[in-house]
């Protein structure tokens, strides 16, 4: 094989991959992503309405229902989400977390210190808010970046005819 040659076939394994990139990036994706944020903040929005957006609210409900369930959820529909496509997963996890805080910061923004008048004090009042804003940064991608080493393998044990699952990494 000429040097020609190879730099034609390095040029296609770039294109191929740039290709695959678009197509793990696409915009109906981000749009996606984006409507279940504002969706997700939505609906905690309209649940905290009656108790002045959570600030009568019990620590322990602030705490499970804010904080421990919602990461349940967002570690349950990342590992989901990135299931699907096991090369993508770092680049997806990354997306997610985006999604999943920044227009969460924003939105929180715009109510608690433009609307309501509060400023920068918002991060003290509302701390259970402020929280939710680095979790998936936490919880994703780390997570995540694993299962692009891990493959899933089953093997036949053949004493007793049951498969098991084993985990190799790379």
């Amino acid at each position: 094989m000429n040097k020609s040659t190879r730099r034609v076939n390095k040029l296609q394994t770039a294109e191929s991959t740039i290709r695959e990139v678009e197509k793990s990036t696409r915009p109906n994706q981000h749009w996606h992503l984006l409507c279940l944020a504002t969706t997700w903040w939505t609906l905690f929005f309209i649940l905290g309405l009656p108790s002045n957006y959570f600030q009568t609210t019990p620590l322990w409900l602030i705490i499970v229902f804010g904080e421990i369930v919602p990461a349940v959820a967002l570690g349950y529909f990342g590992w989901r989400r990135c299931a699907r496509a096991p090369q993508h997963a770092w680049r997806r996890a990354m997306w997610i977390a985006f999604y999943m805080s920044v227009p969460l910061f924003a939105f929180d923004y715009l109510y608690l210190s433009v609307h309501q008048q509060r400023g920068w004090a918002f991060f003290e009042t509302h701390w259970y808010l402020t929280a939710f804003y680095i979790i998936p940064w936490f919880l994703l991608p780390p997570a995540l970046a694993e299962r692009t080493h891990c493959r899933r393998k089953r093997q036949r044990d053949d004493k007793n005819g049951q498969f098991h699952l084993l985990l190799t990494y790379d």
